[in-house]
């Protein structure tokens, strides 16, 4: 049985093609592998081969990383201080699904072929949702970081409105109020009639 340092070797070198046809080249590759631990990743880092700058912040880079004792498989994009993974890239895109898992990772980690079909799913996809990225497009990356941004309000407020449905069923009028005032453009139907309960109860507690 191959070892996972031979497996991502051999899985990395026959798919590198696919990032090589957009004029990135390999500029390195780590690989750690402690049996019996979760200290077992593979990475590899490719680069512009013929950047049109000489300025390191606007140079671009592709970024594959494997660590699948913890499950976790991923290419991400990097010009200067920006660096975003690939679901980022395909959701800013919205037609361009993030490809699932074909292959349990604690078997694909000791076969070339399998880990060569997950790394291939993932430079394809990158292919396809990467034609600004590949353009040289130097909005791409505040676009994305705007939606990150947006996205971690949108997972804030979430976490809030969870909190307010806790305090709701609890009676906890006040702290209610606490939660959702001030929120009322993002609040839901649902929500803002609680706001509204929960102000009432004040009212006539008072």
């Amino acid at each position: 049985m191959q070892t996972f340092s031979d497996a991502f070797t051999k899985a990395e070198s026959e798919t590198r093609h696919l990032i090589e046809e957009f004029n990135f080249s390999l500029s390195g590759v780590g690989i750690q592998e402690i049996e019996g631990t979760t200290a077992v990743y593979g990475s590899a880092r490719y680069v512009e081969a013929h950047p049109t700058t000489h300025d390191k912040d606007l140079i671009r880079s592709v970024n594959l990383f494997i660590a699948p004792v913890r499950l976790e498989l991923n290419l991400s994009i990097e010009c200067g201080k920006w660096k975003f993974d690939l679901d980022e890239l395909c959701y800013l895109e919205g037609h361009i699904k993030y490809p699932q898992r074909s292959h349990d990772m604690y078997k694909a980690m000791y076969d070339s072929e399998q880990l060569k079909c997950e790394f291939e799913n993932l430079f394809f996809t990158l292919r396809a949702a990467g034609s600004r990225f590949f353009k040289n497009d130097l909005a791409l990356w505040s676009d994305l970081n705007n939606q990150r941004l947006s996205r971690l309000l949108i997972e804030k407020n979430e976490r809030i409105f969870q909190k307010a449905e806790v305090a709701f069923k609890a009676k906890n009028w006040s702290e209610v109020v606490n939660l959702l005032e001030g929120k009322q453009d993002k609040l839901s139907k649902l929500n803002r009639g609680r706001l509204n309960y929960a102000k009432q109860h004040l009212i006539k507690s008072t």
